[in-house]
């Protein structure tokens, strides 16, 4: 990155030369022999000075004049000044601070307090400018830097700007930890310099850079080689892939900004494709381009004409198919062009910074809907609106919602926030806190999307939540993939032991359904229970689940899987078994029992020397009133028929059910005795 420019401002030519002497090793130095040259040279925007050394004295406009004119055309927030004068008394200095000037030192010079000043003043400065993990420009620094340098091109179609991201960044700080994550965007950051010698390259946030090139440096045949990544840190090495988009500039063209979002929409389009990881901004992306710029110019009028409707989505319980809640949805109905989808304004609206005007929109709207519908006697069921990463750095949006919560309006659990596991990973440190202080507030936190990134554990770790919910993705693979069979039943046993519910999304089978309440899932949300429906609608199907006697939870919590086998604390599971084991074992059966015990080939041949002491025939005996002897006799059963044999027995005037089950342990052969207690009306 170049030095700073530094413009001294004064009509002594000698201590103009003196300044420049003492700041020219570190510093780019510019000189105005009086105010109006120097306010010419600001205007010109040849270049971006980041500090003026001005002095008071001056003729054809003093420093008064120029610290006037940079008050006046708001220049001073991004442009300090330092003012130097032989006029050092309290009036002269106090003038020029209450015009703007941020320093003031005298003449004769110091060399060291020179240096000393002006590195302190631009240190103040340059958060505005400077990305301090990288040391290259930030947001703000490279856009400013761009501009000046495309305002003095001789032609704009030189020129370039790349948008690059290191795809599945969030995985090196699981591998390498916060400290290795940062050597890797350093070091990215290095080699984007290296291979492009860019004009001006900055880092956006996180994972993403930016940098404006010659055309004439950006060879596309060599372009997938220098996009590959290895990195190495303590003996341990990860392939990663930067992925590009390009936007070759117009001679109109003078938003940076928007060369920014064409770039980074060229680099959206490539969708995983390591073979040719970079994308050139073309006419189809224009179209889709100037489609979003067009909805962001119409969303204000739109939010003001009520265009944006809340949709609800049900979701049930698993066990039961029964309505317990559902997640609030916003929809865009332009009186053009129809239905937009989600995808085309979401987007959109993130990029342009107003996505959290929306969703304050939804989350008061819910919220309102609630308590009419208190007040009407109407039912309803819990509700999640969604945030965006953005929401956490808007104070006044959090503080709306923490009312919401701690005020006496809502019950408990009415309204939720739910948040996608990406936007949980995009947060800093100092934003994490803000889901503490909701909690803290009364509202229930849902994980959207969980499985959809690279940190999906460790959000877990690192956060805590009331409800997760399972990214389609997993749900809709139920039926063609093992593996995600045996990944979603591995979720559902972890996060049931951390006390966390799991809503599953996007179920749109019975195939998928039956899956999910076999493996212990306590929610469902998709299609094949309902599609998002209008608030009149959904209002209507929650009463139509209330007289149809479906509202509400009504499943035992009992007969989750996880705990099938414990009905007391006095009843355990077989002590050689492990709690997996035994899961297993009893998968398919939704029911408590009230004893559990597997018998092995030692103890089967006890029982059959036993029966045949005793003469017990290994039949169906209805007759038998000692439980002990009517499991004794099933297993035997079971044990020949190689299957499961179950018989109702009275004890003390209750029924009993006793179930033998035949399964092979490691290629032994073994019997499950059940033993239930049969409920009468």
């Amino acid at each position: 990155m170049q030095k700073a420019s530094v413009l001294i401002v004064d009509d002594a030519q000698i201590n103009r030369e003196l300044l420049e002497f003492i700041l020219q090793d570190r510093y780019q130095v510019f000189q105005a022999e009086n105010g109006a040259q120097a306010i010419e040279m600001i205007e010109s925007q040849e270049r971006i000075y980041r500090l003026v050394l001005l002095d008071i004295q001056m003729p054809v406009m003093d420093g008064f004049g120029v610290l006037e004119y940079l008050q006046r055309h708001n220049l001073l927030k991004e442009l300090p000044v330092i003012v130097i004068s032989g006029d050092s008394s309290d009036e002269s200095i106090l003038h020029a601070y209450e015009l703007g000037a941020v320093d003031f030192f005298s003449k004769p010079f110091s060399p060291e307090i020179v240096l000393n000043r002006v590195h302190n003043i631009l240190s103040l400065y340059e958060h505005d400018y400077i990305d301090s993990l990288t040391g290259s420009y930030n947001r703000n620094g490279f856009i400013r830097m761009a501009e000046n340098v495309l305002h003095n091109a001789k032609r704009r179609t030189d020129y370039a700007l790349m948008f690059l991201d290191i795809k599945n960044f969030k995985a090196t700080n699981e591998l390498f930890g916060t400290e290795g994550g940062d050597m890797i965007l350093r070091d990215f950051y290095a080699r984007i310099n290296d291979f492009w010698e860019p004009e001006v390259s900055g880092r956006l946030d996180t994972d993403h850079f930016v940098c404006l090139v010659k055309q004439d440096h950006v060879d596309l045949e060599s372009m997938a080689a220098k996009l590959k990544i290895t990195a190495q840190l303590k003996g341990r090495s990860m392939k990663l892939y930067g992925y590009c988009g390009i936007y070759c500039l117009n001679e109109s063209d003078t938003d940076v900004s928007g060369m920014i979002d064409r770039a980074k929409l060229a680099e959206e389009s490539i969708l995983g494709d390591h073979v040719q990881p970079f994308a050139v901004f073309d006419d189809s992306m224009r179209r889709i381009y100037m489609d979003q710029v067009e909805l962001m110019g119409e969303y204000e009028s739109a939010i003001a004409n009520g265009e944006f409707k809340v949709y609800y989505q049900p979701v049930v319980e698993a066990a039961t198919g029964n309505l317990v809640s559902a997640e609030a949805l916003v929809r865009w109905v332009h009186p053009q062009r129809g239905m937009v989808s989600p995808a085309a304004f979401i987007p959109a609206l993130e990029s342009g910074g107003q996505i959290s005007k929306l969703d304050w929109f939804v989350a008061d709207h819910v919220h309102k809907t609630i308590l009419n519908c208190y007040k009407e006697g109407i039912p309803m069921v819990p509700v999640s609106v969604n945030l965006s990463w953005m929401d956490f750095y808007d104070d006044g949006l959090i503080e709306r919602l923490v009312d919401i919560f701690q005020g006496n309006t809502l019950r408990n659990g009415d309204m939720r926030l739910e948040i996608t596991e990406t936007s949980y990973a995009a947060l800093e440190s100092d934003r994490a806190g803000i889901l503490k202080q909701l909690r803290g507030a009364g509202a229930k936190i849902l994980l959207d999307d969980f499985g959809s990134g690279y940190s999906s554990f460790g959000m877990l770790k690192q956060y805590d939540f009331d409800i997760l919910k399972l990214d389609m993705t997993f749900t809709r693979q139920i039926e063609t993939s093992p593996k995600v069979r045996t990944i979603i039943s591995g979720i559902m046993e972890m996060v049931h032991h951390l006390g966390i519910k799991v809503i599953a999304e996007g179920a749109e089978t019975q195939e998928q359904v039956k899956f999910l309440r076999d493996n212990d899932c306590d929610y469902i949300q998709g299609y094949y229970f309902s599609k998002p429906l209008p608030e009149a609608e959904f209002l209507a199907y929650v009463e139509k689940c209330r007289a149809e006697g479906r509202l509400g939870q009504t499943a035992d919590p009992a007969l989750r899987m996880t705990s099938v086998y414990r009905k007391s604390e006095t009843v355990e599971p077989d002590n050689r078994l492990t709690r997996r084991e035994m899961q297993d074992m009893l998968h398919g059966y939704r029911m408590i029992f009230d004893m559990v015990h597997l018998l092995d080939a030692n103890a089967l041949d006890r029982i059959r020397n036993q029966a045949e002491s005793e003469e017990m025939l290994c039949c169906r005996c209805s007759n038998l009133s000692d439980p002990d002897q009517a499991t004794r006799c099933l297993a035997l059963q079971a044990l020949k028929s190689r299957g499961e044999e179950a018989m109702v027995i009275t004890v003390d005037g209750t029924c009993h059910e006793v179930i033998a089950k035949y399964i092979e342990v490691d290629g032994e052969p073994h019997v499950l005795e059940l033993l239930r207690h049969l409920k009468t009306e």
